[in-house]
């Protein structure tokens, strides 16, 4: 590559160098495919479907950093999906608020019921 070719390609903000990115702390950030980019998220899909050393080859980088990637984004927590305590919170607080308005309006009742619609 030219060096007027490789100062586009920074003034594009576009990698032009293949192989893996390493960060500061010396993870892997992801691989630089061509002139394109590939996060490490998209890699280790790869070596999940076509297997560490086709993946490998196919993101154009050695084994040892084919492994490294499936070993950081495995060790790597999901987003768990629930109710937290802070949803808790915010639930008791609000039907506490709803419970006072009630009060205050002078109803007999602090909450509607439901009513079974069959028998």
């Amino acid at each position: 590559m030219t060096p007027r070719t490789a100062l586009q390609a920074a003034q594009r903000n576009m990698p032009w160098f293949p192989g893996p990115v390493f960060s500061a702390t010396g993870r892997i950030n992801g691989v630089n495919v061509g002139s394109r980019h590939v996060s490490n998220k998209t890699a280790m899909g790869i070596i999940k479907q076509i297997g560490i050393e086709a993946g490998a080859f196919a993101l154009g980088i050695e084994i040892a950093e084919a492994i490294q990637i499936w070993d950081q984004e495995k060790g790597k927590r999901r987003r768990r999906k629930g109710i937290t305590a802070s949803n808790l919170a915010t639930t008791k607080r609000v039907i506490n608020q709803v419970k006072k308005i009630h009060r205050e309006l002078g109803l007999s009742r602090s909450t509607t019921r439901r009513k079974a619609t069959c028998r």
